[in-house]
């Protein structure tokens, strides 16, 4: 459903050197130069370059051999260029073939044929040329004028007569070559038939005949697609016009259709376009000669153009070899035209296409009625075809459809208001043609004819001189019928360049005549703004509002949604598929666009939604407020808009959206959409309340969609009014998730509201489906990310003024401690009881709100279902049951059982200890009696607490069992102790329960029993204690190594001396096997008095101080000669051999490193060379990858990178290496050398290799003993090789890591720790506070 509009039209007149006796009779095409070649009736060659305007003659008469034969008699017959020779093939006549080279103007005879050249028509590819003779012979010849082959296609034709040799024999190729098609007349002439036959290029050979037709063939034409072979027949003996036949390729004929012309017309000519898509016709008749173009859709004809000229003057037409919609008219006197075209929806105003089809407007109103075409909803008829057609709306007063039409005449029909265009269905109206009652005009003339406000009209038009002018006519009251219409001229405007499209701004207030009315764009781009003006002027701003990259003919003008609604939007499609919109281009495949609006005012619609369609087939929809507020951009892939900008100067800059959406779809990018069909167009946009975008199929029909994004923006607008009901449907028609409605107006909001969704909805079974649909999951951040609306106007009417409400900050599902499920059910249940009149479905839905708030209020639907049965059963309710309509308890049994799992309820009516309830519960679920009745009757006959105590159990309340358990007396302790053992969380229950001390202490020593055996010793100790298990907590705190505590309870066992000794013998002897030496030298002091072994054990312990103190301290100064000074020395010497081989191992560590990362950069460069992979960024794929490589590692670091953010998060080096930490520990530590994780790994290597802290220590005090015992060599030695050791340490872990940094910083990630090497040389050692400074570090 589309029209073909013009756009541009240029007029150039050949100068024929001899007057009117010479007439152009052929037209060649040079693309490359983009010129135009004519040969005329006196054998002259004219060109003009059409780029300057230059025109060029020749004169061919001199390089013909006329053997004394008068020159009138010859005639140029057909003209081909040639474009690999850079010349024309010229066919004459009296036989001549010759080639022009216009750049030289060289001529040479190439040829001559007998019986004089018919036709000419070089192949597609330009490498052979059919040559039709006037003896009916068929000539192939190559470049070189090497002949392949000729054949006779019919009898000669001397029978035929002069008036029947030119154009008797005509070929046309197919579009691959293989086959072309010849028309000829039969060689009975009495008869006027032509004969269809189709050759094959490689033999020569016939290869089908067309069906007979009894009237005459004039014209022949093959689609480039291959697909139909299109002929032309007269019906002069039927007095009809001509038709156009289609045939297949093996002759049989395919479809007609009837050509709109007068009976006595004849087609002259056909061409189809490069694309195949538009057929054009040369007609003539004996009023007027002109060219229709023709379009097919749905199995039909449509006529879609067409251009007359006076009578005389014979037109013929030719199709642009390169631009499909680029067709050039020229007369035999000279006068040329090039037309350029676009298609442009039907679909001009309010939702209504205006379809084109010859002299009928196929009107279909889609907010009426989905009519397939050709059909339509009704019809307008007009006395010629429609060139240009405008509408505009009156409101109350009717409509007004305006049409400019091929003859010259200008027609106007008033039709009733819109909305009662539904009693229009089927009906045919005449449109009757106006006057101007001040100025005389040929209306065919006209293009862009639009309506501005409600009686004005605009278009443009060529004037006399050649110049482009905009003029303006008024509607005015017809002088003979005040009820019908004429126009009146008012105003014209002279511009510098060609107009290619003229749209009207929309406006509230036609009174407002100081506002912009209209936009017209000129060729260059520029777009400039007309007012209406005060008085009959159009007065125009000569400013430009912008300038769009290239010429859009299809352009269109909406007002920006923002508060200031006198800003208005211009959006612009051209020829290429670039759409611009704002001066932003979104596409660079756009093939159709549309507009979706939401409803706003009576007089005014708010454009909401972009919709295009591209190349790619796929179906985008765009808000125009995240077009025109990039900041503000949600879309689902913000990459796309990371180009985006103004391109006032022209410029590409801001094409991104579309040409990345084509490159790939993220997968919950809903907002693009693929077509089903390949080749789809958009016609519109349903407005208002619906949301259906209505599209056609490459085949004619039209489909309609509902894209989740315009559905999930009508739900907002809708909400956003508080029309709950209206929302629900909505989303539930269109399969929405139904909690769409709670997140959009946000939990706490929904909440208040609560008790008015339940007002409106009014239906139980609407707010049951909603209430089944909660989840805690919030679907705008989840499922419906990509199509959630920025933000939505709640209109206050106790206000009286707009607030906006943002309706994406709901991102929390917890409210107050409270679930979104928890949150709404609660709201919605209180709505429900608060309202009025009970009844059946009310009191289901509340079943169902908490049976969906889960297992803890499922206990409170159970209450319910069973105050249902209580009422049954006694019969004292029935008033209430007569209120409820007689709900059945087994009725909201089986609902609530449906809403949940069978075996849950059956657990949750054991709860309430109702053997009964559950009972039932078990036959409704279609339960084995078998199993469930033998079970409630063993708990039927046991006492009510151990059958509480039993079902407690079953289901798991254990704390609830043991307390009901206890409730049967002190009999139950036992079995209470052993529940409390299974379940060791319910000790402190247990204590809280049982008040007697006797129970008290065997709960509290079985209590430590179990904290013993959890290795919690310090705890069972206090267990212990306190249940007086004085000798139990002993053991506690003896396995703990709380010898301190130990000794403490051995006090308060009143132990003797003797045990007292022994006991600390043995815990020193623990104390010394858990590695607790320096504990066990206390014990051996203390209490043990061995000052010998207590000395044994700081010296193990490395606590070299202590062990001097002590000496001194008991006279036991043979000691420090005999153990303590020796063991220092030693301990020295193995520490700085262990130092020295530390720092071998850092140079080597950091050098592995080193080489090891330069391979891996190699390797990774190599690979992106070669395009196998962007990144190794996983450790199984690089693993994979070393793999099939010899003499080199793959090293990698994985990258927690969130996909659904526009910035990379930062993660520092110290990530990976406590992420590879527990990697490395899986694998015992070792370093495997080529392994994908060997650089992290020797990085976490070269970490643990620090001189920690306890080390430090160690060393001070060792130092404090060499230098006491006059070691101080030794001594100075330890922290020389101590400090070298950990600056190397420091040093290497410092540049590996940086070295990871800055290959992250390059990525673009953030925040790392800064982490710089020392400059100077210092003593390590004083500088980390655990060194001397009378040490200074040498080389």
């Amino acid at each position: 459903m589309r029209n073909l509009t013009v756009f541009g039209d240029s007029r150039l007149q050949v100068n024929l050197e001899d007057g009117g006796a010479e007439k152009l009779v052929a037209i060649a095409r040079d693309s490359d130069h983009n010129r135009v070649f004519f040969g005329s009736s006196l054998l002259r060659i004219y060109w003009i370059d059409l780029s300057s305007k230059i025109q060029q003659c020749m004169s061919l008469v001199d390089h013909l051999d006329t053997d004394g034969e008068p020159q009138s008699s010859n005639t140029i017959v057909d003209i081909e260029y040639v474009m690999e020779q850079e010349a024309l093939v010229v066919g004459t006549q009296a036989g001549d073939l010759l080639l022009v080279n216009p750049s030289s103007l060289q001529v040479e005879v190439v040829g001559a044929v007998q019986g004089g050249v018919v036709s000419l028509a070089a192949s597609p590819n330009g490498e052979l040329l059919l040559v039709g003779t006037g003896l009916g012979q068929l000539l192939l010849m190559t470049q070189e004028w090497d002949l392949l082959y000729e054949m006779s296609v019919r009898n000669p034709l001397d029978s035929l007569g002069d008036g029947m040799r030119n154009g008797s024999l005509q070929a046309s190729w197919r579009g691959d070559g293989k086959y072309f098609a010849t028309l000829s007349a039969d060689s009975n002439s009495a008869t006027g038939r032509t004969s269809l036959k189709i050759w094959e290029k490689e033999t020569g050979t016939l290869h089908a005949s067309g069906e007979s037709i009894s009237c005459h063939q004039t014209s022949l034409t093959w689609c480039p697609g291959g697909a139909r072979i299109a002929t032309s027949s007269n019906r002069f003996k039927t007095h009809q016009p001509p038709v156009v036949n289609f045939f297949e390729r093996n002759g049989l004929k395919k479809q007609i259709f009837e050509v709109v012309a007068p009976a006595d017309a004849t087609v002259t000519a056909m061409q189809w376009n490069i694309g195949g898509e538009l057929l054009a016709l040369s007609l003539k008749c004996s009023e007027w000669h002109g060219v229709q173009i023709w379009y097919c859709s749905n199995y039909h004809w449509y006529l879609k153009q067409e251009w007359r000229f006076m009578e005389g003057k014979e037109v013929r037409m030719m199709w642009d070899p390169e631009k499909p919609f680029c067709i050039m008219f020229w007369t035999v006197s000279g006068f040329m035209q090039i037309v350029n075209m676009c298609w442009k929806s039907a679909v001009i105003a309010e939702d209504t296409a205006f379809v084109v089809s010859g002299n009928e407007l196929l009107i279909t109103p889609f907010s009426v009625a989905l009519v397939p075409p050709p059909m339509s909803y009704f019809k307008l008829k007009f006395l010629a075809p429609i060139k240009g057609v405008t509408f505009t709306n009156l409101d109350a007063n009717g409509s007004v459809v305006a049409a400019c039409l091929s003859n010259g005449c200008f027609s106007i029909l008033q039709l009733p208001s819109l909305n009662t265009w539904h009693l229009l269905e089927g009906s045919e109206h005449d449109a009757r043609i106006v006057k101007c009652s001040n100025k005389q005009f040929d209306s065919s003339l006209i293009r862009n004819l639009t309506f501005v406000g409600s009686a004005s009209l605009v278009g443009a038009t060529v004037s006399q001189n050649n110049n482009e002018v905009l003029v303006k006519y008024n509607l005015v009251f017809s002088e003979n019928d005040s009820s019908e219409w004429d126009i009146e001229f008012m105003s014209e405007i002279v511009l510098e360049e060609p107009v290619i499209d003229i749209v009207s701004c929309p406006y509230r207030f036609s009174s407002d005549r100081h506002r912009v009315a209209t936009y017209v764009q000129l060729q260059g781009g520029s777009i400039f703004p007309f007012h209406l003006g005060e008085g009959v002027e159009l007065d125009y701003l000569g400013l430009s509002v912008m300038r769009l990259s290239s010429p859009s003919p299809w352009m269109q003008v909406v007002l920006k949604e923002n508060i200031d609604a006198t800003e208005n939007v211009i959006l612009g499609l051209d020829e290429h598929g670039k759409l611009q919109v704002g001066g932003i281009i979104i596409s660079d495949e756009c093939t159709t666009y549309t507009l979706h609006s939401s409803t706003a005012s009576k007089r005014q619609k708010n454009i909401v939604h972009v919709l295009y369609t591209t190349r790619s087939d796929t179906l985008h929809v765009v808000s125009l407020h995240d077009l025109m507020y990039k900041d503000s951009i949600t879309l689902c892939d913000v990459d796309k808009y990371s180009g985006l900008g103004p391109t006032t100067n022209g410029s590409d800059a801001g094409l991104d959206y579309g040409s990345k959406a084509r490159k790939g779809k993220r997968p919950n990018d809903l907002k693009v959409l693929p077509l089903w069909e390949r080749g789809a167009s958009l016609i519109t946009a349903v407005g208002g309340g619906d949301n259906a975008v209505i599209l056609q199929t490459v085949r004619g029909n039209l489909e309609t969609i509902y894209p989740r994004s315009l559905v999930l923006h009508a739900i907002a607008n809708t909400l956003s009014e508080f029309h709950f009901k209206d929302a629900l449907l909505l989303a539930r028609r269109h399969h929405f998730d139904l909690n769409v409605v709670v997140d959009l107006i946000g939990v706490e909001k929904f909440s208040n509201l609560a008790s008015e969704f339940v007002k409106q909805v009014g239906q139980m079974s609407l707010v049951t489906e909603l209430v089944c649909a909660l989840n805690n999951e919030n679907v705008l951040e989840t499922k419906y990310k990509n199509l959630s609306p920025l933000s939505t106007t709640v209109e206050k009417a106790e206000a009286g003024h707009i607030d906006a409400i943002h309706i994406l900050d709901n991102k929390k599902v917890n409210i107050n401690g409270l679930s979104k499920v928890e949150k709404v059910l609660s709201s919605i249940r209180g709505a429900l009881e608060e309202s009025g009149k009970t009844s059946p479905s009310k009191e289901l839905c509340i079943i169902t709100t908490l049976a969906r708030a889960g297992s803890n209020e499922l206990g409170q639907a159970l209450q319910r279902v069973k105050q249902l049965r209580s009422a049954e059963i006694v019969g004292d309710c029935a008033e209430s049951l007569q209120a409820m309509e007689k709900l059945s308890a087994e009725t909201a049994l089986k609902h609530l059982i449906w809403l949940t799992d069978a075996h849950t309820v059956f657990d949750a009516a054991l709860g309430l200890y109702d053997l009964h309830l559950a009972a039932m519960v078990a036959t409704h679920s279609q339960q084995d009696p078998k199993e469930f009745l033998p079970y409630l009757q063993r708990l039927e006959e046991m006492p009510a607490p151990l059958m509480r105590y039993s079902i407690d159990c079953r289901l798991g309340r254990y704390e609830t069992a043991l307390r009901n358990l206890a409730a049967g007396g002190d009999s139950y302790f036992e079995e209470c102790l052993r529940l409390i053992k299974e379940n060791p969380d319910l000790y402190l229950v247990g204590l809280g329960i049982f008040k007697q001390q006797r129970q008290r202490f065997v709960l509290l020593e079985a209590w430590g029993g179990y904290l013993l055996g959890e290795g919690k010793f310090e705890d069972a100790a206090a267990a212990f204690c306190a249940c007086s298990q004085f000798q139990n907590a002993l053991g506690a705190y003896r396995s703990g190594g709380l010898w301190r505590n130990a000794m403490i309870v051995a006090g308060r066992l009143s132990l003797t001396d003797k045990e007292v000794g022994k006991l600390a013998a043995e815990i020193r002897e623990e104390l010394q096997a858990m590695g607790k030496p320096a504990e066990a030298a206390e014990i051996a002091i203390e209490y043990c008095k061995d000052a010998n072994g207590a000395i044994d054990l700081l010296i193990e312990a490395r606590n070299w101080i202590e062990a001097v103190r002590l000496a001194y301290l008991y006279g036991r100064s043979e000691l420090l000669d005999s153990k303590v000074k020796p063991a220092a020395i030693e301990c020295a010497q193995a520490s700085i051999v262990e130092f020295e081989e530390g720092l071998e191992k850092v140079g080597r560590y950091y050098t592995r490193h080193v080489a090891v990362h330069q391979r891996r950069l190699a390797l990774t460069a190599k690979l992106k060379e070669e395009g196998q992979v962007k990144d190794l960024t996983d450790d199984d794929a690089a693993s994979e990858i070393s793999s099939n490589l010899s003499d080199m590692s793959v090293y990698t670091r994985g990258s927690a990178r969130s996909s659904t953010m526009q910035t990379t998060s930062g993660i520092s080096a110290r990530s990976h290496l406590r992420k590879h930490k527990s990697q490395q520990k899986a694998h015992s530590g070792k370093i495997r050398a080529g392994s994908p994780g060997e650089e992290l790994a020797l990085i976490e290597h070269l970490r643990s290799l620090a001189v920690g802290d306890h080390t430090k220590k160690e060393l001070i005090s060792l130092m404090q003993v060499l230098l006491i015992f006059n070691h101080q060599d030794l001594a100075q030695l330890l922290q020389n090789t101590c400090s070298k050791f950990q600056m190397s340490q420091e040093h290497a872990f410092t540049k590996a890591e940086q070295t990871l940094k800055e290959e992250d910083d390059q990525k673009g990630s953030i925040n790392h720790a800064q982490i710089m090497p020392s400059s100077k040389k210092q003593a390590i050692g004083h500088e980390s506070g655990w060194g001397y400074e009378i040490f200074q570090v040498t080389d």
